[in-house]
């Protein structure tokens, strides 16, 4: 079974960095790339405040969805309220982990609302930092939300009523199976990760998905397939942290 590929953009907000995030954007375009962009409702985060406000950001994303690109709610107003990092571990702050059940319902469908008050609707849920815990899997579920991007695994997989699409890639590299969800920050790209991510895309395009092409591929797979991938999941997490322990 082959590797598969499909790209996410992280951060996108009115006050991002609009050179790094427009030549992403022109590269995607340019090679018929569809990625999932994470856009946060409401961002409040001073650290992303790189740009003056986007006067028609609302608008560009829009014609991107047109172009078959999908759309994340990320957060809500990226601000990390504590240390805690979660069910994955993986970064140690969090805007929903450790909250009250309904604190983060409140949050998610305030990020919701102002999303659908600019024409965007969306069942897909990216956590900042990669930080929620049960109270926000409970939360997700009852706001409607139906698909999560994140998860320590080589292929999806259903969990708490939602499809978890696993995020294990900062970064473009060729794997020998799996789906792979590959995170980018336009904001910390440098020239040679421009570059790599476009020689990658030019090598694999004909294995890398947009968002409904993976899930649709997804649910394609026979049962016993699905089966066979599930049970790779519990022995995957732990090698894939002791492989990332190892690298620090």
């Amino acid at each position: 079974m082959p590797a598969y590929y499909l790209f996410r953009v992280d951060d996108l907000c009115p006050t991002q960095d609009r050179v790094l995030w427009n030549r992403l954007k022109e590269l995607f375009l340019s090679l018929d790339v569809k990625p999932i962009l994470s856009v946060i409702p409401d961002c409040r985060d001073p650290h992303l405040h790189l740009d003056a406000p986007q006067q028609d950001f609302w608008e560009e994303l829009h014609r991107l969805v047109s172009e078959g690109w999908s759309i994340g709610q990320h957060g809500f107003q990226h601000l990390y309220l504590n240390k805690n990092a979660g069910l994955l571990g993986i970064t140690p702050r969090s805007e929903f982990a450790g909250l009250s059940f309904e604190a983060q319902k409140d949050k998610l469908l305030a990020g919701k609302k102002i999303l659908e008050g600019h024409g965007i609707f969306t069942d897909l849920f990216v956590a900042p930092a990669h930080s929620f815990d049960r109270n926000t899997l409970k939360a997700l579920t009852n706001c409607g939300f139906k698909r999560l991007s994140d998860g320590l695994a080589l292929y999806p997989f259903w969990k708490e009523n939602l499809l978890w699409i696993p995020q294990l890639l900062w970064g473009p590299v060729e794997m020998p199976c799996g789906l792979h969800t590959i995170c980018l920050h336009p904001q910390f790209m440098s020239e040679e990760c421009f570059q790599k991510v476009e020689r990658f895309c030019r090598q694999q395009r004909n294995r890398i998905f947009d968002l409904e092409m993976a899930c649709s591929w997804w649910m394609e797979q026979r049962g016993w397939k699905r089966m066979l991938y599930g049970a790779l999941r519990p022995p995957f997490s732990p090698l894939w942290r002791l492989n990332r322990w190892a690298r620090r």
